[in-house]
Formats: C-alpha cells, structure tokens, sequence
C-alpha cells in the first residue's frame, strides 16, 4: 500500500528508525511513538538534500531570504518585501542550507550516474506492507532503471572505513536488509541490491556509492529477527521494558586477551 507524503509521518507502522530504538530497549521505542521527533537543522537539511537531489520540483520551492538586517528599519522593508513576493507554498528557506543542499543534490547526481544507472523508476516513495504478521512501512529515496535501491546518507567523512563504523553504529545494514525485503513483498520486484550514496557535507562534497558485503548482511538478519520477537512479544503482553537490572557485563575473550591494566 502506497502511502501519501502528507500522510507518513503519522501512519502508525513499524519503520526502520523505531527498529534502532527498539534494539536499545522496548521502553525507549514506546517513549518515542508518544513523543514524536521534532525538527532539527540536520533534519531540516536533509529533507531539502533529497529533495534536491530527487524532486527538483519541491526543492524549486525552497527560497533563499535575503541577507539583511532585519532589526534596522531598511532590513525589515527589504525583508517584507521579500515575504511579499513569496508564491503559495514556497518556504522561506536560509541561503547556506539552500547552497549545501543544491551542492548536495549535483554530487548525488553524478555519483549515481557513476554506476550506471540512468533514471529512477520510483523516488521518495513511502509505501506499508505486511511481514511476519507486523505492519512495516518505509520509504525508499530510489528505486533506479537498473534494478538497485540507492539511499542518500551525509557525512562528515565518506571514507570506507569510517563510513563503515556509521553503518555499524545507526545500523545501516538493517535498513538496506528491511528495505530489501519489503520492497520485494510490496512490488513483487526483487531488488539486486541496496546502495548507499555517501556525500560529505563539507568542500569539495567528495562522496561514494557503496554496497554491503556478506557479513553485514548477516548482522542484520539477526538485528531483524530480534526485532520481530521483541516487537510481537511486547504487542501481545502489551508491556514495554527497559534495562534488565543485575545483568552481567563482560568483554568477548577474544577483546579481553587485549586489553592490559
């Protein structure tokens, strides 16, 4: 089922980001369905940088304001000027993020064109789908002519060993697996891979595309199983705990044998 922009948000599903939090602790994940996000500058970025680099005509919509000092009497007239001149539903937007996200979206562009691919046959798709008797939903940045979903992450460093560490630490490798899987269950089309397009977010924008070796991938069905039994048992006992207290903490032997005091 194909889910409206206006309507994601709100649509009560399971998605990736509640995935990450549930894995802390099913206390946190209900914590975060009663208070829901707010918006930030990153996410306010990010949102203009895929629009940038997938749907020109909404990033047409983001307007720079005018550089002027709204507290003299000149900057005030300049700036009501502006807001005056303002079409329905364009957003008054601030001219560096506007700059950062245009520079985003060309490098994306060129990235993608990089491996290949020529055109999308879906962008910024949101869309719910049963799966192990749980209601899913996500939303793909792309789906390209070639076959690949491509993903559009920012970065202070693109580099393959530390944009490895990012994939470990926000759990990358489950969105590409979820993705995948829903993907298939909902277009009936199976996907040959997911790829994430790694832009940093500082000049020159150097970026990659990279894939997922098997290893990961196989952290991730583990991270997805875990996921449905935490999510299905705490639904049914309608109980959502937090740390288990008196628990053991200790270190792999194998990190252990490293470690001197």
């Amino acid at each position: 089922m194909i889910i409206k922009d206006e309507d994601y948000r709100s649509f009560a599903a399971l998605n990736f980001s509640g995935m990450k939090i549930l894995l802390k602790s099913p206390a946190h994940y209900r914590w975060s369905i009663d208070n829901p996000t707010k918006e930030t500058k990153a996410l306010r970025i990010g949102t203009m940088s895929h629009a940038a680099a997938l749907q020109p005509e909404v990033f047409k919509n983001y307007v720079a304001g005018p550089d002027v000092n709204r507290t003299t009497k000149i900057g005030k007239e300049a700036w009501q000027q502006f807001v005056d001149s303002l079409q329905p539903g364009q957003i008054v937007s601030d001219p560096d993020e506007v700059a950062l996200a245009t520079k985003i979206g060309d490098r994306f562009r060129e990235l993608v064109a990089s491996v290949g691919c020529e055109g999308f046959q879906y962008v910024e798709t949101g869309f719910a789908t049963d799966y192990a008797d749980i209601l899913f939903k996500c939303k793909i940045d792309a789906f390209g002519t070639d076959g690949y979903i491509y993903d559009l992450k920012t970065t202070e460093d693109a580099s393959p060993k530390a944009f490895l560490r990012e994939i470990l630490n926000y759990k990358l490798n489950l969105q590409a697996l979820l993705y995948r899987t829903l993907f298939e269950r909902e277009f009936k089309t199976r996907p040959l891979g997911f790829r994430l397009v790694v832009i940093e977010k500082t000049e020159p924008y150097f970026g990659a595309v990279y894939t997922m070796g098997p290893e990961l991938m196989h952290r991730a069905m583990l991270d997805l199983e875990e996921c449905i039994k935490t999510f299905s048992k705490c639904t049914t006992a309608n109980a959502w705990p937090a740390y288990e207290s008196n628990s053991l903490l200790d270190l792999p032997k194998t990190e252990s044998k490293s470690l001197t005091f």
